[in-house]
């Protein structure tokens, strides 16, 4: 169990700077731009501007604006944070801040985290699954340690996700029903894009579903006619499933479910004949599928003097399977080999947190205190079969390694 205690405090004092002398600024034609909330941080919103470490906001208009269809394109153009890849075949594996990225980058969604990654080999890499960008109302970032609030995890950052609630819909008009649809095309992967979005609220309740298709091939280059490149067929799917209610006192309960999905196979031939490990490679395949699902329910309310309190409960399920054929066709003993790897990790955990203003020595000072626990099952596996494509003979040693092997024991962490 980890107990999170946070002391934040502030001036209650005003400043004041004078410019010219008998000189005032034109309060009519000046613009007035309201300072961003985020809850990163400290957990609890504060404005950006009295927040002490350097944070990204990245919200839905923006993403719209520049017709951002995945992360990659999402984070290109911000200073200190990269989205993690590797390779034509796995693709994206995490997100990288000031340089640190893998497992040490913390990344929450609705302020559930998701699965730590792991790989092994050039044949195995189970990544960190990050959420459909059509879910995303708002993407905030904080660059550098913060332990102190989210674990050991977060040793480089704290990637924030906030998804689409009912009320934020609703809110975009002036009735009590919703409704959107989407399709897109981008050239770049020769991609389709068809989603679809409603909400309905009425009194204190509102409900929310949404759906998203994708499927493409690999990216273009304008690399030489002589320079091979990987093919690569993919698909995806999202749904996302929500419930809310909110007391006459502000109290507000939230139910949220979701499920993701991915399919990919490649034909990798950028690497066939090179180097110590493909210089007999003929021929390289690749299958891989992702499966996540994510339950949670969270309650926010104010009671007693505290400004707000949160009681959160999660379920998460994320499984990796990959399948790799190699074909050694030019090696001495020519041989084919079948690799399979599966991986997962499921979460069970509760959050509580408070969190109160007070006035004292003048100074405004916040406090806030909380308990978390997060249990996590974690499971892996390599199988495989080598073939002689001389006398069809097989056997379950690969390279050494007798098949099927664990890298790890089953595991269980209790944090």
């Amino acid at each position: 169990m980890r107990l999170l205690i946070a002391l934040l405090g502030w001036s209650a004092g005003s400043f004041a700077a004078d410019g010219a002398a008998g000189t005032a600024p034109n309060v009519e034609s000046a613009a007035v731009e309201l300072d961003p909330l985020v809850v990163v941080a400290g957990k609890i919103e504060q404005p950006l501007s009295e927040v002490a470490a350097q944070i990204t906001v990245i919200d839905a208009d923006r993403i719209a604006r520049g017709m951002v269809e995945d992360t990659d394109s999402l984070l290109r153009y911000e200073p200190g944070l990269e989205l993690e890849t590797d390779g034509t075949r796995f693709g994206a594996t995490g997100v990288n801040v000031r340089g640190i990225g893998g497992n040490r980058v913390d990344i929450e969604i609705d302020g559930v985290p998701v699965r730590d990654g792991f790989a092994i080999g050039a044949y195995a890499n189970a990544g960190r699954v990050l959420v459909e960008t059509d879910r995303i109302k708002r993407m905030e970032v904080l660059h550098g340690p913060a332990s102190a609030m989210h674990g050991s995890s977060a040793l480089g950052g704290v990637l924030h996700i906030a998804t689409w609630d009912p009320s934020d819909l609703l809110d975009r008009g002036e009735g009590a029903i919703h409704a959107g649809l989407r399709t897109g095309y981008r050239g770049a992967d020769d991609s389709w894009v068809g989603s679809a979005i409603a909400a309905a609220g009425q009194g204190g309740h509102g409900l929310l579903a949404a759906a998203t298709f994708r499927e493409g091939h690999e990216m273009d280059n304008q690399a030489p006619a002589s320079i091979p490149v990987d093919p690569r067929d993919w698909s995806s799917r999202d749904y996302l499933a929500k419930y809310t209610y909110e007391t006459d006192a502000g109290n507000r309960l939230r139910l949220s479910a979701s499920q993701a999905g991915r399919e990919v196979s490649t034909r990798i031939r950028s690497l066939l004949g090179y180097g110590r490990r493909f210089r007999f490679t003929t021929s390289l395949a690749g299958r891989d599928e992702d499966d996540s699902r994510r339950f949670s329910v969270d309650y926010l309310f104010s009671t007693g003097g505290w400004e707000q309190g949160q009681i959160r409960v999660l379920d998460i399920r994320h499984d990796t399977d990959q399948f790799t054929r190699e074909e050694r066709a030019q090696a001495p003993r020519p041989v084919e080999i079948e690799r399979r790897f599966r991986y997962g990790q499921d979460l069970t955990g509760a959050e509580f947190s408070l969190f109160r203003s007070l006035d004292w020595g003048g100074n405004r000072h916040r406090i806030g205190f909380g308990a978390e626990y997060l249990r996590g099952d974690i499971r892996e596996r390599r199988d495989g079969v080598q073939t002689s494509l001389e006398d069809g003979s097989s056997t379950p040693v690969i390279l050494g390694e007798v098949m099927p092997v664990r890298d790890f024991p089953l595991s269980r962490t209790d944090e």
